[in-house]
């Protein structure tokens, strides 16, 4: 009875699992879906709002330009010339934003000066008319240069119909604050601009957004009360979705002249939500407009799939909402819900009638299976003898023949277990030997070796335990760092230079990684752990070795070019002014080229005197630039013709970004700088040809990058960063053509680090080959005065 259990719950896994991936990849496919129409809501709720905080901004500025504009005319007594002047200002800035209905200037009694368009729409003048009850009214008192945006309003007058108004003060100007006995506000403005504002224009920016698409778009003022649509079953839907979604005051009609003439000045703004995720929300049926289909006056609410963003800061705390019918989403999870449980019912059904079925046919087989293995015959009786099914009848008779086979083999195992441990005698005496050879070769090398395991001495050979005599096996790995004066371990396959009292060390720290199957013991202490699972071993160690006799060569040749360049430095000054006295008194035409050749060895003394005190300043940390303004073409095309004299077959071509042409720096080591890095250029040409040099600046935030690429001979990459090393040359050989020292990008470097950037090399981009050196150095930040408007 239990196979068959087991038989019919691996039946229904079999079965139920297609079935249920299929079923939820059906579900996840819809959330996909679904999910994509969100995100897409979602966005075009933020773009809405960008663009009607766009379209409020425009009309704010055009606002604030006709004020600034009326300044004049209205601080002084204006001619009938600047008055017209003035009202071609006010039309052109009117017609330059589609959203503006009427726009009109009043003085400080409010009475209208000037409007456009000059008669409404029965053919009345809209000059000289009274707006002192109407709400831009009250901008008359505002501090100048700011405008103000008033809740959604019912407009009578040169407008007759709902609309927002944008209203700013108009500021006397400079030389008239006495206004010549004119009247001014509170805040001394000597006039009003007032704009009237279309809402179908926001509706029509809206909707351009959302062509193509099933969404409708609401806009709500900061009391809640509805932008666009302007009217019909539209507005009235939108009206009831503000109710349902508690947005400010709404539902409540549009206010009338003065009415909430604070406008976007609220004391505290509610923060409203972003566009973030989509909501569902039930708006009663009657609400439904003529885009959804859905009958008015019926009973039932109706779904709609809803986002609303707030307008950006800076803004009118307005809202928009986008909504779409949300009927067809849930309806469709409903579906696939119904689907996926007939789908089990179904499988169940099926599932249990075939497994009994089977089970009956395979118990049968099994307890004849069962009986014939108890048996240990090689053969079945006729009563155990199996027929369905064909699998384990394949198996009854492939067990006989595989028993006579084992019977076979276990004669042959034995001859083969006698083989094995000989040759095992022998693999062991051969590992030995091995074992025995590698002691000797790690205690006889010169230099020292410790090696760790776990953080702890392992093994050292006879040289380390002269360096650390007072270590033994097991220490802490600390301990050895400790003695070495170091306060951590070295990095893996770095050599450090440590100073000990006992002399100089030369330390390197080394990971061995070894797959295969001699993991065989070293001395007992040396074996090499697996790091997993698997085959891999590591093995962690330290090489010492002495090189305090190095180090002293090194630090005397180091002191003795130091006191060279000091102890040449005034002779070599001194030869300089004598050959320059004889080039003046000598006028001998057949001395003149050896003098000539003179002057140019002692200018290359002189160069190779000031490159060893620039080392040795470097070297004794007193190295340092005096900072100034300067243009870098100027110093690039100083170090040009300064390298061209030496080298006319070097070409220089150089361009600078206007953002990357000046900084603060020291003209002098700058000129070093890049004269250094044209001449290795030059020294280090191909034969073939001539040097070509690209000089190109660019700034890269608060830094300007100076790549300067050539054509020569290029330096291999395990060299890139030698070359900044002291004595280091490319080609050191004695046949060698470059000349110099391998100073020149070691002073280059500290000149670079001196003004707080660096410098690196690397391939060059151009297809003839050759090196790119790229300099980083900080910027020079001018910071910009912004003009007051006029």
């Amino acid at each position: 009875m239990q196979f068959r259990y087991v038989l019919l719950s691996g039946m229904l896994a079999a079965a139920l699992l297609p079935a249920a991936a299929f079923s939820l990849w059906q579900f996840g496919d819809v959330r996909e879906r679904i999910a994509v129409e969100d995100a897409r809501q979602v966005r075009l709720a933020g773009e809405a709002a960008a663009v009607v905080a766009h379209t409020v901004e425009n009309a704010s500025r055009a606002v604030l330009v006709a004020a600034y504009s009326a300044s004049i005319p209205l601080s002084e007594q204006p001619t009938p010339a600047l008055v017209r002047t003035l009202g071609e200002t006010l039309r052109r800035i009117a017609l330059s934003q589609p959203v503006i209905e009427n726009l009109h200037i009043d003085d400080a009694t409010l009475k209208s000066r000037i409007f456009w368009p000059l008669h409404n729409d029965e053919g009345a003048s809209n000059l000289n008319m009274n707006h002192a009850d109407r709400w831009h009214a009250g901008a008359l008192e505002r501090s100048p240069g700011t405008a103000a945006v008033s809740p959604v309003f019912l407009a009578k007058g040169a407008f007759e119909g709902l609309t927002v108004n944008i209203a700013a003060a108009i500021p006397p100007t400079g030389h008239s604050k006495e206004t010549n006995g004119r009247e001014t506000g509170a805040s001394g403005a000597v006039g009003v601009v007032s704009a009237a504002l279309r809402l179908d224009e926001f509706g029509r920016l809206m909707q351009e957004r959302l062509t193509g698409t099933d969404l409708s778009a609401v806009l709500f003022d900061e009391a809640g009360r509805v932008i666009f649509p302007l009217e019909g079953a539209s507005r009235d839907r939108a009206a009831a979705i503000g109710r349902e979604l508690g947005v400010g005051g709404a539902g409540a009609g549009p206010v009338d002249k003065r009415t909430h003439a604070a406008g976007s000045e609220k004391a505290g703004k509610a923060e409203k939500p972003s566009a973030r995720t989509v909501e569902l929300l039930s708006v009663p049926s009657e609400a439904a407009d003529e885009k959804t289909g859905v009958a008015q006056g019926e009973a039932a609410a109706h779904k709609i799939a809803f986002v609303r963003a707030a307008l950006p800061q800076g803004a009118p705390d307005w809202t928009v909402v986008l909504y779409r019918e949300a009927s067809a989403r849930t309806a469709e999870m409903t579906v696939l819900q119904h689907r996926a449980l007939a789908w089990v019912g179904l499988v169940l059904l099926m599932t249990t009638l075939v497994s009994a079925g089977i089970s009956t046919g395979l118990s049968r087989a099994v307890e004849k299976l069962s009986r014939f293995l108890e048996s240990r015959r090689s053969v079945p009786v006729e009563a155990d003898r199996i027929r369905f099914p064909r699998e384990l009848a394949d198996f009854q008779a492939a067990y006989a023949e595989t028993k006579a086979e084992l019977d076979r083999n276990e004669a042959a195992l034995r001859a083969l277990n006698a083989e094995l441990h000989a040759a095992v005698r022998a693999r062991t005496a051969e590992l030995e030997a091995r074992r025995a050879t590698l002691e000797a070769l790690f205690d006889g090398m010169a230099e020292g070796v410790v090696l760790f395991d776990s953080d702890c001495i392992a093994a050292m050979n006879r040289e380390a335990k002269r360096f650390f005599p007072t270590l033994a096996y097991g220490d802490a790995a600390s301990a050895v760092w400790a003695q070495l004066g170091l306060k951590a371990a070295p990095q893996a396959g770095s050599t450090e230079i440590v100073k000990t009292p006992t002399g100089v060390r030369e330390v390197l720290r080394f990971e061995v990684r070894a797959k295969g199957s001699e993991g065989e013991e070293f001395g007992g202490a040396l074996a090499a752990k697996p790091e997993a699972e698997g085959d891999a071993s590591r093995l962690e160690g330290l090489l010492i070795r002495d090189v305090t006799a190095r180090e002293e060569v090194a630090q005397l040749k180091e002191n003795l070019l130091g006191m060279a360049a000091h102890e040449l430095k005034t002779p070599i000054q001194t030869l300089s002014l004598e050959v320059e006295m004889l080039g003046r008194v000598d006028s001998d035409a057949e001395r003149a080229p050896i003098l000539n050749d003179l002057a140019e060895s002692v200018r290359h003394l002189k160069t190779l005197v000031h490159d060893w005190l620039d080392v040795a300043r470097i070297e004794g940390g007193v190295f340092s630039v005096v900072k100034a303004p300067v243009q870098l073409p100027l110093i690039v095309r100083r170090a040009a013709r300064m390298t061209h004299a030496r080298y006319p077959f070097q070409t220089v071509e150089w361009h600078f970004e206007e953002e990357a042409e000046c900084l603060l720096g020291d003209g002098e080591r700058l000129l070093q700088l890049f004269s250094n890095l044209l001449v290795n250029a030059a020294r280090y040409r191909q034969l073939e040809r001539g040097s070509s040099v690209r000089v190109e600046g660019v700034r890269r935030g608060d830094m300007i990058e100076i790549a300067i690429d050539d054509d020569g001979i290029g330096i291999a990459p395990e060299n890139r960063e030698k070359v900044f090393e002291r004595f280091f040359q490319v080609d050191a050989t004695n046949r060698r053509r470059s000349g110099g020292t391998g100073q020149g990008l070691v002073i280059a470097r500290a000149i670079c680090r001196a003004h707080g950037g660096d410098i690196r090399v690397e391939a060059s981009r151009r297809p003839e080959g050759g090196s790119r050196f790229i300099v980083t150095l900080p910027a020079f930040a001018l910071e910009s005065v912004a003009a007051s408007p006029l």
